[in-house]
């Protein structure tokens, strides 16, 4: 029939050993060792619907997609390091751990289900959008709340990407409110240029969470600039500012990379504001040495 089905299965363990007096979860030393072995199951559908009208090709795909796993899996002696700053959108829709990072996981039993179309012509690029949310089977949520997966039934979430060349791209994300569809999270931005220079610039406007109204209304914006060097060399620049409380500066940074057939050596100057756990604002340098076929290895002076 034209349609296309993705099955996967996975099995994932992890050991811990924490300090617990240095997440402040304990006013003494205390150490705990804890693990888990995390089975998930998932299957994706695609059913693309294409037909031509003159010199435009217009595209309408369904896609839905379920993913099961063992409820729980997040003990309390297992510190939340890595998945702390989650933000339900578009590009976390059909895939079976939502969670960044390892430190959380997404068990239980869920389907998600969308729509995506685009038009696209030779001359004019193209235009696309996708609209979905997701639907949990068991009525306890694993994410906090205000997140837009707290509710069984999430928030809505969609995607516009204008594409009027191949160098250049626009796009809107925005998250919808389950209920009322009220606006939660909306991104506006741009990105383009070629492979010796490109940028990126987006800008995120965050509303009021209800039941939480000690979280308040945000907005940030974000720069990034990629460039060639040589043929081995090249480095990036970003910056993300946060445009309330004074437009302080949240994170910037200076990559630089050296790239060939068997290694790539990248050297990370980062300057941060954010206080994650133990993280505290500071600047760090990493140097990351990545071969090829072994895997790779990162060092922080």
């Amino acid at each position: 029939l034209g349609d296309r089905y993705e099955i996967s299965a996975s099995m994932r363990g992890d050991g811990y050993d924490s300090d617990f007096s240095r997440f402040g979860l304990s006013t003494t030393p205390e150490t705990k060792v804890d693990g888990r072995v995390f089975p998930q199951v998932g299957l994706n559908w695609h059913y693309p619907w294409v037909d031509q009208i003159g010199n435009v090709n217009a595209l309408i795909e369904p896609i839905a997609a379920a993913f099961a796993a063992p409820l729980g899996g997040n003990p309390a002696t297992i510190p939340n390091e890595d998945a702390q700053s989650f933000e339900f959108d578009d590009t976390d829709l059909f895939v079976g751990n939502r969670f960044p990072g390892y430190d959380r996981v997404d068990g239980g039993q869920r389907v998600d289900y969308g729509v995506h179309a685009g038009v696209f012509n030779p001359s004019a690029g193209s235009t696309q959008i996708l609209v979905g949310e997701s639907y949990r089977l068991q009525s306890n949520s694993q994410f906090p709340v205000g997140t837009g997966l707290d509710h069984r039934r999430s928030d809505v979430v969609g995607r516009v990407t204008v594409a009027p060349t191949g160098l250049f791209n626009l796009f809107y994300r925005a998250r919808l409110d389950s209920q009322d569809l009220a606006m939660r999270r909306q991104e506006v931005g741009k990105y383009g240029g070629t492979a010796n220079l490109s940028g990126s610039l987006s800008y995120i406007a965050t509303s009021t969470i209800p039941g939480l109204p000690t979280v308040l209304p945000a907005s940030q914006i974000s720069l990034g600039v990629n460039f060639a060097l040589t043929d081995k060399w090249s480095g990036q620049v970003t910056q993300a500012q946060n445009l309330n409380q004074g437009a302080t500066s949240l994170n910037s940074a200076l990559r630089l990379t050296y790239r060939d057939d068997c290694l790539a050596v990248t050297g990370t100057l980062q300057r941060s504001a954010i206080t994650v756990g133990d993280v505290k604002p500071g600047v760090s340098f990493v140097l990351t040495f990545v071969f090829r076929d072994l895997g790779d290895v990162s060092v922080t002076p």
